[in-house]
């Protein structure tokens, strides 16, 4: 931010990027979601994307764990629960919306999980 300067640019999206997520356990590691479906896990170090899913709709939200070894997404009217150590292999889909799902977030111990979404 001092210099202004771009130190990385990664063209991993085919649409807008909607929102984004840096993990605590790695500065390097970067969770991005996009309105053409899919979440993208880049690692800043190699300049790469090292894990790319789909969410079946346009992501509205994203959430990394702290130990970056799972997340979330949210968009449509579902929130996913994804792993990376699997590869990004799906682990469980909600559905306790009618309509979009646009936010999430932890509680301080991260053991709840709270959405908010275009139904109030």
């Amino acid at each position: 931010l001092a210099t202004a300067n771009t130190i990385l640019k990664l063209k991993a999206h085919k649409d807008y990027i909607r929102c984004g997520a840096v993990s605590k356990s790695s500065d390097d590691l970067i969770l991005t979601g996009s309105y053409d479906h899919t979440i993208k896990m880049i690692d800043a170090r190699a300049n790469s994307i090292v894990v790319s899913v789909d969410h079946g709709e346009p992501v509205e939200n994203v959430l990394l764990f702290p130990s970056a070894n799972m997340f979330i997404s949210c968009g449509g009217n579902s929130i996913k629960i994804w792993d990376v150590l699997k590869g990004g292999k799906l682990m469980k889909t909600l559905i306790n919306h009618h309509k979009t799902v646009t936010s999430l977030a932890f509680s301080n111990n991260y053991k709840y999980l709270l959405s908010g979404g275009l139904d109030r």
